[in-house]
């Protein structure tokens, strides 16, 4: 039976097996872990707050429904279909937190660059989003939502500064 892989941590200038590749040194790795850490707990909050907004909006079309029915009026399938868009947008956005904020977590002791890049990415795409959220929330009188603006910029800055991190090379002669 093999032994369970074992993740890939930061290489070391000490470890022989890392003699040539480069590394963060240890004040460096110790921040990289936290940032990842701050990264991968703010996406499951924001996660969780859209999939508590995802749900209110669910909930809101419910009642606005039953309530047009009650009047014996209907509602056109186009807005039907733009607010079952919107809250599938909302859903999307919810599970791609969540499945982002975990890997980041999982992955915080590792070299991988890939969870950070796809919480920037994430994190970017949505602000896009929010600003137009909160440019129509402003035109139709709507109060913005301010939380969410000032934690993703916090995601977009910490994952910039972990991308930024210098690695060093490792010289052979020291690996031993």
């Amino acid at each position: 039976m093999q032994p369970p892989a074992r993740r890939q941590s930061w290489p070391t200038q000490f470890n022989p097996a890392h003699a040539g590749m480069r590394f963060l040194s240890a004040h460096e790795a110790e921040r990289s872990r936290r940032w990842r850490l701050f990264i991968g707990i703010a996406g499951l909050i924001l996660g969780g707050g859209v999939a508590f907004y995802a749900y209110e909006n669910i909930a809101s079309v419910i009642r606005a429904l039953n309530a047009i029915e009650a009047q014996g009026r209907y509602v056109s399938q186009g807005a039907l279909t733009n607010a079952v868009l919107i809250i599938a947008v909302y859903v999307l956005v919810a599970l791609a937190y969540l499945a982002v904020g975990v890997w980041n977590i999982i992955a915080r002791r590792g070299m991988s660059s890939g969870p950070v890049i796809a919480s920037l990415v994430l994190s970017s795409v949505v602000m896009v989003l929010v600003v137009l959220l909160l440019i129509r929330s402003a035109s139709t009188g709507g109060v913005p939502q301010f939380g969410g603006v000032i934690t993703n910029v916090f995601i977009i800055l910490r994952s910039i500064g972990i991308l930024r991190m210098k690695k060093e090379p490792v010289p052979y002669e020291t690996a031993y």
